[in-house]
């Protein structure tokens, strides 16, 4: 129980610090190790703009060298709590925050959340201790356990004249969204971030978007 009470202690510490990061390899990949040492088992493999979560105080600390990360089990953060996240170490030379990236300040890329006023009507809702905990067996993004204010009806996204298909999924899960958005490209990649929130359940949300089609949707709740 003590290890239990240690280690979530230490996740809410590392969540509240996280930033969102890609790589910057010129292999194209980069290894996660399991531990901070570059003879560690290599757990699993960053590939070139893929988005994932770093230690903020151990990258702007001086003399660390290996800097812990987070990567969702899913490519959509669907229903992949922070515990079932996998954590491993990056060495931070090869680390690239994405506020770092030139901000895409074009207009040919747009997105556009349509929102409406939260309706219970068709909707499955959960409770525990009269706070919400699911919807539609999702968990919501942005309500910290209160009923939302809105919800999302459409996520349009054009680039360059072409309308990206954004299955209905990957906004089931997210509340309280508005339309202010940083743009970042690297290549040929777009990120849209933001953060969202009902006053009190603040989260983060990146979209990925290369080749005509969302590759990654990355969603983080504030602890």
């Amino acid at each position: 129980m003590k290890l239990l009470i240690t280690f979530l202690l230490l996740f809410m510490a590392y969540n509240t610090t996280a930033q969102v990061a890609i790589i910057n390899d010129k292999d194209g990949f980069t290894n996660v190790r399991k531990v901070a040492d570059a003879t560690s088992e290599v757990i699993y493999k960053l590939k070139n703009n893929q988005v994932f979560w770093y230690g903020q105080e151990d990258y702007h600390s001086k003399g660390v060298e290996w800097i812990m990360i987070e990567i969702p089990k899913n490519d959509f953060s669907i229903e992949c709590g922070s515990l079932n996240n996998l954590y491993g170490y990056v060495h931070k030379s090869r680390i690239q925050p994405i506020n770092t990236l030139a901000q895409y300040k074009e207009i040919d890329v747009q997105f556009l959340y349509d929102t409406k006023p939260f309706s219970e009507e068709d909707k499955i809702i959960d409770y525990q201790n009269n706070h919400i905990v699911t919807i539609n067996g999702l968990y919501p993004r942005g309500t910290n356990g209160n009923k939302p204010k809105t919800e999302t009806e459409k996520l349009t996204i054009t680039i360059k004249g072409i309308k990206i298909d954004v299955p209905q999924i990957l906004i089931s899960d997210i509340y309280e969204c508005t339309n202010d958005f940083n743009i970042y490209k690297n290549e040929e990649t777009y990120f849209a971030h933001q953060w969202n929130s009902d006053g009190a359940g603040a989260y983060e949300i990146v979209w990925v978007i290369t080749d005509n089609e969302i590759k990654q949707r990355l969603v983080g709740t504030v602890q």
